[in-house]
């Protein structure tokens, strides 16, 4: 479980560290849905990142790198 804790330091204000925490704790800690789950997983395997999909696409396709979001390998015979 993470715990929210104080920081203190150059350019660190108390309590802003302690709340930024302490909403990171509650967003790591609460139970993921499973389209989330899946969407974590997939970006862990192709490492790309986590965020909304929408996102992903527009970026991909402004460097370049619509290839990287399809799946890897031959594609699958269709049925006969």
């Amino acid at each position: 479980m993470v715990e929210a804790w104080d920081v203190e330091g150059p350019g660190v204000a108390g309590g802003v560290a302690v709340a930024q925490t302490t909403r990171l704790a509650g967003a790591v800690n609460r139970s993921q849905s499973a389209a989330e789950l899946e969407a974590i997983r997939r970006s862990v395997a192709r490492g790309q990142p986590y965020v909304d999909e929408p996102w992903v696409r527009q970026t991909a396709g402004q460097l370049g790198l619509e290839s990287t979001l399809r799946p890897r390998g031959r594609p699958r015979k269709a049925a006969s």
